[in-house]
């Protein structure tokens, strides 16, 4: 019987042990308590335990709002396996709760949990550690550090209206940064005012930061920042922190890199920049830092072309520079229509170039001679040069010069090269021309800056050069001045002079003229008097006389001459009467 009643009781004994281990022995954790403000209901937040007995009936919900007070039964709820619990409360002060779980598996003992007051303390209050405009996307970010609460859930993002006072909330995250959508805050335009506040786990937020707003940038080009070189920069200050430096950072976007970066003082809110070329797009950004700390924030970024003037329809160019008139030398030349022109000479070798003539923006081509340099023995050099709207030159022709012709020895006729033409690679030919008393005659043609006259003629016989282009369709010119050259005489021709003493206008020898191989047209002058010893014609004597005085025939009769030879490096004159018959 002893043994019998030792197993009996082994036996309960191990049963009981059995359902106390499986029992609902713990009791529910208490995470939190957050008191809803508005209705007073007070959220538990809990870690339920498991019930393997079965012996679960219902969780009863302590509190007391103050530690001098008792606890009492606040609500009740028979659910076990849930994470929150809500309670309404007698009134909105900061209780102190508990949870009694009923019953353990003996169905007799309660299980209490922790104790905690409600969660009614707001986060520390934070600030933005700056607004910025992300470089590349041109959004704008913030960021912010964590707090040093450990209860932090997230952050509440407003946008400010300081005029109207509302703060309204953008979003709420856990997160340390930001980026913002354009339609909530663009970069390009005023009013992006940003302040965060932290929340915890219960939901209470902190104080709600003041506004932070990023550098706003903007650049204004002048009208004339063609003749100026510069461009202007306009920015807001940070707002949100003291400002101690600020950067511009200048970029070349068709060279894809920053060729500039400025410091400014923290105060500085404009800044005028020189332009270091043009025809390229500049792009700009402030950068600015703040006073005592590592921390930067940037605008947003603008760009602007800056063109140069456009290309010139007209190429500034000389066109010809020729003697035209004794002594004198012609330039003639045009430009693009708008600008202005001064044309500048300096004799051949000479280092000062002096200012002759200046034309104005209604005129785009001249005709101009020059009386400075004597086209008979100085080489003069003519340039062109083209003064844009900003009265700065903008481009030039190529340098001109006159040519100069010169005798040389052995009967060789010399001169220098063209070089306008020349320098704009127009090919041209020199033509050496006589005059043969009315009109001039091309004699021969050459590359070179020489030609021998042998062959030409005989006597004193007068010359000049014209270069000429090449090319059909250019009909410009540039003449040498003119030379005399003495030949000397054909020692083959007789030298044998013939006036005949009386002439018929009317008749079969209607012209009164001398006669001698020798003598070439324009070396024997004629001059006709009448009887009372006036002078009614003058003329080549090998031309001759037709017996009219201004156009109109004279009377018959005697009539006196005198002809004047020059020639074979001889003088001869005669003198006598002529009988003119009608």
């Amino acid at each position: 019987m002893n043994t019998l009643k030792k197993n009996i009781i082994v036996f309960c004994l191990s049963i009981s042990l059995s359902f106390s281990l499986l029992a609902l022995t713990n009791p529910v954790i208490l995470q939190r308590a957050c008191l809803d403000k508005v209705t007073g209901v007070v959220t538990l937040y809990i870690k339920p335990s498991s019930d393997p007995c079965n012996s679960f009936k219902f969780y009863r919900i302590f509190g007391r709002d103050d530690s001098f007070n008792l606890f009492q039964q606040l609500g009740q709820t028979s659910t076990l396996n849930t994470n929150t619990i809500n309670v309404s409360l007698p009134n909105k002060k900061k209780w102190q709760l508990y949870i009694s779980s009923f019953y353990s598996c003996n169905g007799i003992d309660t299980l209490n949990s922790n104790k905690i007051w409600i969660d009614d303390v707001a986060p520390s209050a934070i600030e933005p550690d700056s607004v910025s405009v992300n470089m590349l996307t041109q959004l704008i970010f913030g960021g912010w550090t964590t707090p040093s609460d450990a209860d932090i859930m997230g952050y509440s993002l407003f946008k400010v209206d300081p005029v109207s006072g509302s703060n309204s909330v953008i979003d709420e995250k856990n997160v340390l940064t930001y980026t913002f959508v354009t339609t909530t805050f663009n970069s390009t335009t005023s009013g992006n005012k940003l302040a965060i506040a932290a929340f915890d786990s219960c939901r209470n937020g902190g104080i709600i930061s003041a506004y932070h707003s990023p550098i706003l940038l903007s650049v204004s080009t002048p009208t004339n920042y063609r003749c100026q070189k510069k461009i202007n920069l306009n920015w807001t200050p940070y707002v949100g922190w003291n400002t101690d430096s600020n950067y511009l950072f200048i970029f070349d976007l068709t060279l894809n890199k920053c060729i500039q970066c400025v410091r400014l003082s923290g105060s500085t809110i404009n800044y005028t920049y020189s332009l270091p070329y043009l025809n390229t797009t500049f792009a700009f950004m402030v950068r600015s830092k703040r006073t005592g700390k590592n921390i930067t924030s940037s605008s947003n970024i603008v760009s602007s072309y800056v063109p140069d003037f456009p290309k010139p329809i007209t190429k500034t160019t000389l066109s010809q520079v020729s003697v035209e008139f004794p002594s004198q030398i012609q330039a003639i030349g045009n430009w693009e229509t708008g600008d202005s022109a001064t044309l500048y000479v300096r004799q051949q070798g000479a280092g000062i170039w002096s200012n002759i003539i200046s034309y104005n923006k209604a005129l785009n081509s001249f005709t101009y001679n020059d009386i400075t340099h004597n086209s008979d023995y100085t080489i003069a050099e003519f340039l062109l040069v083209r003064y844009n709207s900003c009265g700065n030159a903008a481009d030039s022709s190529a340098l001109h010069n006159n040519i100069l012709l010169t005798e040389g020895a052995n009967k060789k006729i010399n001169w220098n090269t063209y070089n306008g033409w020349t320098k704009e690679g127009i090919p041209y030919t020199y033509n050496i021309e006589k005059w043969n008393g009315s009109t001039w005659n091309t004699i021969g043609n050459t590359t070179a800056q020489t030609f021998p006259l042998n062959g030409t003629g005989y006597g004193v016989t007068k010359y000049r050069v014209t270069a000429k282009p090449n090319n059909p369709s250019k009909t410009e010119w540039s003449h040498s001045n003119e030379i005399q050259v003495d030949l000397g005489y054909d020692s083959s021709a007789y030298d044998t002079t013939l006036i005949p003493s009386g002439f018929t206008p009317d008749g079969i020898n209607p012209i009164f003229k001398m006669s001698n191989p020798a003598i070439s047209p324009g070396e024997a002058i004629m001059q006709i008097y009448n009887r009372w010893g006036e002078l009614i014609f003058k003329g080549d004597a090998l031309t001759g006389w037709d017996g009219k005085s201004q156009d109109q025939p004279v009377q018959e009769g005697l009539y006196i001459y005198i002809i004047e030879a020059k020639y074979r490096n001889k003088r001869e004159v005669s003198r006598g009467t002529i009988n003119l018959i009608r």
